[in-house]
């Protein structure tokens, strides 16, 4: 029997963090609490109907799968705004693999928990063949297109001392060497996880093409008579 509100209360706690300067920081939780919900739905779509999937070990595995880069920052090794930024490694998630152990052992059984490690172990692998891991990946890559995920990183970037130009300029270069294409082509395995994350792409250009026309007032400029304009 797995308890799963006791998991996500463990998860949570785990994943809570402190900054330097004692304020509570919830973005690893929030991003690994989005994942989860996400992996919990898509057994749902067309390519998973009728298979047998742990709803317990999906949460299981989602929950804690970037764990590691809690475990990084408590030991000083990344910096609190650091923590996802890059992608997580192979070391990162044998860590994450071995603190879920560890602080599920009192709320799930071993079977089901020595699952759940294999697949955290494996979710950097190019080719995913067991079926829960392949599901928190794709829900994993899906957060990626989250408007949530953009705005943290847009966020990180201005208070570490970027303008605003620069974060829209990095955005239009990746569009124009088709880095959100390709991501989307070699993130994802199953053809509904796909669609998704197209449509989803097309929420964070509508984002991004928004927030270029308020940082540069091209709503007000659009709102002057074209007479008025030229005699200003």
């Amino acid at each position: 029997m797995v308890n799963l509100d006791a998991i996500r209360k463990c998860a949570e706690q785990d994943l809570t963090l402190k900054s330097p300067d004692g304020q509570t920081r919830t973005l690893l939780w929030d991003h690994s609490n989005r994942v989860c919900e996400s992996a919990l739905l898509i057994p749902g779509l067309a390519e998973f109907v009728g298979k047998e999937i742990s709803r317990e070990l999906l949460a299981i595995v989602a929950l804690y799968h970037d764990a590691g880069w809690a475990i990084q920052y408590e030991a000083g090794d990344v910096k609190i705004n650091a923590i996802q930024e890059t992608v997580t490694s192979a070391i990162q998630y044998t860590q994450a693999a071995t603190l879920m152990l560890e602080r599920l052992d009192h709320v799930a059984n071993k079977e089901i928990l020595d699952q759940a490690a294999e697949c955290i172990r494996v979710l950097g692998d190019h080719h995913i063949t067991h079926p829960c891991a392949q599901i928190v990946a794709e829900a994993d890559h899906l957060d990626e297109f989250s408007i949530v995920t953009l705005c943290s990183k847009v966020f990180k970037q201005v208070f570490d001392g970027r303008s605003v130009n620069a974060v829209i300029e990095t955005w239009d270069n990746q569009k124009k060497y088709k880095y959100w294409t390709a991501k989307i082509k070699d993130s994802f395995r199953f053809g509904s996880t796909r669609l998704i994350a197209e449509s989803r792409l097309k929420v964070l250009e509508r984002f991004i093409e928004d927030m270029r026309g308020h940082h540069r007032n091209i709503d007000v400029h659009n709102s002057i008579d074209p007479g008025d304009r030229q005699a200003g």
